[in-house]
């Protein structure tokens, strides 16, 4: 379990140094960003839907900030 130990806080102390140099900490930050691949839960649910479960999303109907405090404070008061 810790045979990679030494390692790991010899790249920690990598990081830790190069955490002092903002410019650098910005570069590196923003160049594993861009190198990341597409990832999302959204997608893994998706795909779990459709490969797995054999469902397909619902429609879910989307009301303006305004209409939604409107239907909050209305299903709050019990009005209908």
């Amino acid at each position: 379990m810790l045979a990679d130990y030494a390692s790991y806080i010899a790249v920690q102390e990598e990081v830790d140094k190069l955490y002092l140099k903002p410019s650098a900490w910005a570069e590196k930050s923003i160049l594993n960003v861009a190198g990341m691949g597409k990832f999302s839960s959204d997608r893994t649910i998706n795909e779990y839907a459709r490969d797995i479960w054999n469902i397909k999303p619902e429609e879910v109907q989307h009301f303006n900030r305004e209409e939604f405090k409107f239907r909050a404070l209305k299903n709050i008061k019990g009005l209908s």
